[in-house]
């Protein structure tokens, strides 16, 4: 599967849907297949989509922060600079997170 997604290219009338592209983040980050899939997903992503969140008020910075992923970080702050601003519902930003988790 990441072969065939990396070899994509989209068109306009293809977007990724925020759950489709919150479970090809969330499954890339875990399996560190490498920073090629992740560049390619957050490039196809508005940058709006980066700040969705999920059940826990979670977005994408704050998963990357959890797993420690500083390439990744720098890759989803560029493409949507306010995020390390974003609180989840537990009251913690990403920063908050990567300490915790080390």
């Amino acid at each position: 599967m990441p072969v065939k997604f990396l070899k994509m290219t989209p068109t306009r009338s293809q977007p990724i849907s925020p759950p489709s592209w919150r479970r090809l983040f969330s499954w890339q980050l875990r399996q560190r297949w490498g920073i090629l899939f992740v560049r390619k997903l957050v490039a196809l992503m508005r940058p709006e989509a980066l700040a969705l969140t999920n059940y826990f008020g979670n977005t994408a910075l704050h998963a990357v922060a959890v797993l420690g992923n500083i390439i990744e970080a720098k890759l989803v702050v560029e493409k949507y600079p306010d995020l390390p601003n974003i609180w989840n519902n537990n009251g913690s930003l990403p920063l908050h997170l990567a300490a915790m988790h080390g």
